[in-house]
């Protein structure tokens, strides 16, 4: 299977791991996180980017909850001044409820 295949495969909002940047998918739930509460499971994935995904979620909203269960990327996240909640999302309990997740 080529790259072009594989890339027509995935879901409009995940990039291509190879060759985009994450504003493209950004830009298409901009207006749903805008301003509101958001739960970002996964939230240390691609922290060593310069358009880490969290952080632009974070530029539009004051309210955002990072859930991640690598500790190393919790260490990524940490380096850049994110502090990001260790857990699992199956069963992280944090005692509140988001706008979106």
């Amino acid at each position: 299977m080529t790259k072009a295949e594989i890339d027509q495969r995935s879901h409009p909002l995940q990039p291509s791991w190879t060759d985009s940047s994450h504003h493209d998918r950004f830009d298409a739930i901009r207006p749903l996180v805008e301003g509101g509460s958001v739960l970002d499971i996964g939230a240390g994935s691609g922290h060593w980017r310069p358009d880490w995904f969290h952080l632009l979620i974070r530029s539009v909203s004051d309210d955002v909850v990072g859930v991640e269960l690598s500790p190393e990327f919790i260490a990524g996240a940490s380096e850049r001044g994110v502090e990001l909640v260790h857990g699992d999302a199956q069963d992280v309990r944090l005692g509140r409820t988001f706008d979106v997740v």
